[in-house]
């Protein structure tokens, strides 16, 4: 190990973690421990942290092969914490099954330093990882750019079209779809291409706009035309599909079969 990522010498323990199981089993060679945990909660006293070393630490978690995957920073029990960003979640159930080893690779007096050293070791692991705060992962950054672009001038042609609800409905109505079709143009650029896009590929999917649906289908609806209400509901629900449905979707999906149920 680098000594410029230690602050302290680091004591003679590891762990070796099963994510979802319960019973524990300590593995003795030599100098090392290996401990492997059914709740990784709740670790031997031979696997905590040392205060005396320093109340901050780095930690890094592995893989069987030794291939480090996640770097972090924490006191107390975070490094066996399982609360975490569900790219971490989806690549230590999916891939690894619920195992993986937890090392303890400095400790430091204070946060900054323990900040500062984090840092250096997501600089030098960087697109191997699935931290999601990441400077050093292979994002598209030239498409980043372009896509906050393009979305900033989207989102100021929608606000732009808002006063014509009123005076121009049908207008509006044409802007508005305007907007979606530049919607869904952008949200098929891809600006992440780095290990986190392989393990949750849903960074790269469509990002749809939920506010503008619910402004265009209100004015679908004001203008009684109603099977172009369902279709562009349907046509949204396809092309941006979401895990969760929000308020302005809720909305938009109900007027769809209020809509739906005036053509029958």
């Amino acid at each position: 190990m680098d000594d410029k990522f230690q602050s302290k010498p680091l004591p003679p323990t590891a762990s070796t973690v099963n994510a979802e199981n319960l019973a524990a089993e300590l593995l003795t060679t030599g100098n090392s421990i290996s401990f492997r945990s059914r709740d990784p909660a709740k670790p031997d006293d031979d696997t905590q942290p040392n205060p005396s070393l320093g109340p901050y630490y780095v930690y890094v978690h592995e893989d069987d092969k030794s291939r480090i995957f996640y770097v972090g920073k924490g006191t107390g029990r975070r490094a066996w914490s399982g609360d975490r960003h569900p790219v971490w979640q989806r690549y230590v159930n999916d891939h690894l099954k619920g195992f993986y080893h937890i090392r303890i690779v400095s400790y430091h007096p204070t946060e900054e330093d323990a900040l500062d050293a984090e840092d250096r070791w997501i600089a030098r692991y960087g697109n191997q990882l699935v931290n999601w705060v990441n400077p050093s992962r292979n994002d598209n950054w030239r498409e980043s750019v372009e896509y906050h672009r393009r979305n900033k001038i989207n989102q100021k042609f929608i606000a732009e079209t808002r006063s014509l609800e009123v005076s121009d409905i049908a207008e509006a109505i044409d802007r508005y779809k305007d907007a979606l079709s530049e919607m869904y143009s952008i949200s098929r650029m891809v600006i992440e291409k780095s290990f986190v896009a392989e393990v949750y590929p849903e960074v790269n999917a469509p990002r749809g706009d939920d506010n503008l649906l619910d402004r265009l289908t209100l004015c679908l609806w004001r203008a009684k035309r109603y099977e172009e209400l369902c279709s562009t509901v349907d046509d949204y629900e396809r092309l941006c599909p979401s895990r969760w449905c929000s308020n302005k979707r809720g909305n938009c999906l109900r007027r769809r079969d209020k809509a739906r149920a005036l053509l029958v």
